[in-house]
C-alpha cells in the first residue's frame, strides 16, 4: 500500500498563520499535522509516501531526509483547485491511500481499510457542512450530497484500487481548474463499486484558525507563536480578547484571537465597515481581517497608552476633539440594511442582550423599568459613529497626535455612550469631569444616565465573562449612581 497526501494549497483560511507556513505545518501537540500522519502511515507499514505540495513548497522539504518520502511539486497550486495535485500522482492512485494535508488524525488510518475494495473512509458531521455519502444496503457508495449538515461525509481519507485508479485518471484528464478532485470520482461510480467505510471521531479537518481554539487543539498562547515570524509571540493586557505582540511580514503588529464566548455578545463582522469609513482620516492604525474575528492592527511605535497620571486638561480636551472627529461621521444611507440591525444600535436591546446572555438578575422591577426609561431615551438620539470602549488602553499618544484602537464594538448610536464609556473607564476627578463636561458640552443628568447604563452593560458582561470581581466592581458604582440619580445629583 502507497499513499499520497495533498498539501499544495494556500490555506487563505489559516491566514495570518500560512503567512509564515502551509497549512499541513501547523504544529499540534509538538508535531505538524503532515508529520503526524507520516509517521502513524510508517507505524502501520506504510513506506512509499508521496507529498504533493505547492505553497511554500521548501518548508517540507526536511520531511525527504527525516521520513524519506517523496516530494512532487504543483505549479498550479494557486490557479487550480485539487484535482490538479491528484492528477500529480495519477500514476500511483492504485493500491494507495489519498489523504488531506490539513487533517488532524486521531489514530491510526490502515487498520480501517477493507481489503481489496475502493472505499471513502466517513464520519458523522460535527459541524457546518460537508459532502455526504449516500449508499445502498451494502454500504456501496450511490451518490453524493453535497453541503449537507448531517450523515456520514467524506473524512479526506480514502482508498483506490487498481480498476478504480484507472477511471480515476480518466476523469481527472477531463476536470476543469475550479474541479475538485472528488467530483471526478463521484464521476465514476456508476462504473466501479466505491464503498462508506463508517468509523468515529477519526480526523478534525483543520478550516480555521477558530476550528483549532474551538475543538480545543491549541491554546491562544501556542496559536499566536505559530503566528509570529519569530515563533514567539508577546501577550498583551487585553479583558475581552487574547492580545499578542507578533512579528509578521517584518514588522511588528498586534495580533487579536477573539475571547471565548464573545461572539456572542460581539457583531465583528461590523467592524470592518465600520473602520473603512475612517479611512484616511488619521484616527487608527491600518488593520487586516481574517476568517474566525482575528485581526492584526499595526503597531504604532513611539505611542504610548494614556494613563490617570496623563490625563490633564489639554489631555482631556484631545480626547474630546477626538470623540468629536469620531461623531461628526455620517451614517451612509442604507449602511445599516446592508450591515444588519446592529449598525444602529438600539441601547435597549443592548441592555436586553447583556441580561440574557449574563443570565444573572441584578435589578429590582422598578430599577429595571428606570434603567429601560434611560436606555429608550438613548434611542431617542441621532445616531452617530460610536467607539463605545474608551478605556484608556484604547488611546494611544506620541506628542500632539492620538489614535484610536479596538473597534470591535463601534456602531452607530447615541453619542453619551462614548462620554459615559469615558468617564466609566477613567473616574475622572471632579475638576477634570467638569473640564469633560464643558468641553463636550454635556447634560450632566443625561451623562449620569447614560453612566448607569454603560456601568450596567459592563457589569453584566463581567459575570458573563466570569471575570466576577469586575462585574461587581462595575455593579457597584452603577447602584451608586442610580442613588444619586434618584436623589437628584449629577455625576
Amino acid at each position: 500500500m502507497r499513499a499520497n497526501i495533498l498539501c499544495a494549497g494556500l490555506g487563505t483560511r489559516l491566514r495570518p498563520l500560512t503567512y509564515i507556513k502551509p497549512k499541513p505545518l501547523l504544529s499540534i501537540g509538538g508535531f505538524p499535522l503532515v508529520e503526524r500522519t507520516i509517521r502513524q502511515l510508517r507505524a502501520d507499514g506504510v513506506s512509499d509516501i508521496a507529498l504533493v505540495v505547492g505553497y511554500k513548497r521548501e518548508c517540507f522539504d526536511y520531511l525527504q531526509e527525516k521520513y524519506g518520502v517523496r516530494l512532487i511539486v504543483s505549479e498550479r497550486y494557486d490557479t487550480a483547485n485539487n484535482f490538479s495535485s491528484l492528477e500529480l500522482v495519477a500514476d500511483r492512485l492504485g493500491d494507495s491511500l489519498v489523504i488531506d494535508g490539513d487533517l488532524y488524525i486521531r489514530r491510526p488510518i490502515v487498520p480501517l481499510v477493507r481489503p481489496g475494495v475502493s472505499q471513502f473512509i466517513c464520519q458523522k458531521t460535527q459541524r457546518g457542512t460537508e459532502w455526504e455519502l449516500l449508499t445502498d444496503a451494502q454500504d456501496r457508495v450511490v451518490g453524493v450530497k453535497k453541503d449537507s449538515p448531517d450523515g456520514y461525509a467524506m473524512s479526506g481519507i480514502s482508498y483506490w484500487t487498481e480498476e478504480a485508479a484507472a477511471l480515476l485518471r480518466e476523469e481527472l484528464a477531463r476536470s476543469g481548474p475550479d474541479d475538485y478532485w472528488e467530483d471526478a470520482a463521484i464521476r465514476i461510480l456508476d462504473r466501479t463499486p466505491v464503498y462508506a467505510v463508517r468509523t468515529k471521531l477519526l480526523q478534525c479537518e483543520i478550516d480555521s484558525l477558530e476550528d483549532v481554539l474551538s475543538l480545543g487543539l491549541l491554546s491562544a498562547d501556542e496559536l499566536a507563536d505559530q503566528c509570529s515570524e519569530t515563533s514567539m509571540a508577546e501577550k498583551l493586557k487585553s479583558l475581552t480578547n487574547d492580545t499578542y505582540l507578533i512579528r509578521l511580514h517584518g514588522r511588528d503588529v498586534v495580533l487579536r484571537i477573539p475571547g471565548r464566548g464573545t461572539d456572542q455578545i460581539i457583531d465583528r463582522s461590523l467592524e470592518s465597515a465600520m473602520l473603512e469609513l475612517l479611512r484616511g482620516m488619521d484616527i487608527t492604525p491600518e488593520c487586516t481581517f481574517y476568517s474566525g474575528g482575528i485581526k492584526t492592527t499595526d503597531f504604532l511605535r513611539g505611542y504610548g497608552i494614556l494613563t490617570p497620571e496623563t490625563l490633564d486638561e489639554a489631555t482631556i480636551a484631545g480626547v474630546a476633539r477626538l470623540m468629536g472627529r469620531l461623531h461628526a461621521i455620517p451614517m451612509p444611507p442604507g449602511f445599516d440594511a446592508l450591515h444588519g440591525p446592529n449598525a444602529a444600535l438600539s441601547v435597549l436591546n443592548e441592555v436586553k442582550l447583556y441580561e440574557r446572555q449574563s443570565g444573572i438578575n441584578l435589578l429590582a422591577d422598578e430599577e429595571r423599568d428606570l434603567l429601560y426609561d434611560f436606555a429608550r431615551e438613548m434611542d431617542r438620539d441621532e445616531k452617530c459613529f460610536c467607539h463605545r470602549d474608551f478605556v484608556l488602553e484604547n488611546i494611544l499618544r506620541r506628542g500632539d497626535s492620538m489614535q484610536l484602537i479596538d473597534f470591535e464594538y463601534a456602531c452607530f448610536c447615541s453619542r453619551y455612550w462614548d462620554y459615559a464609556s469615558f468617564v466609566t473607564e477613567t473616574r475622572l476627578s471632579d475638576d477634570r469631569l467638569a473640564s469633560f463636561v464643558r468641553t463636550c458640552g454635556l447634560d450632566e443628568r443625561r451623562l449620569l444616565k447614560a453612566v448607569i447604563i454603560v456601568d450596567y452593560i459592563w457589569g453584566l458582561w463581567g459575570f458573563y465573562r466570569e471575570c466576577i470581581d469586575y462585574g461587581r466592581g462595575r455593579i457597584a458604582e452603577m447602584d451608586r449612581n442610580l442613588r444619586r440619580y434618584q436623589a437628584g445629583g449629577t455625576l
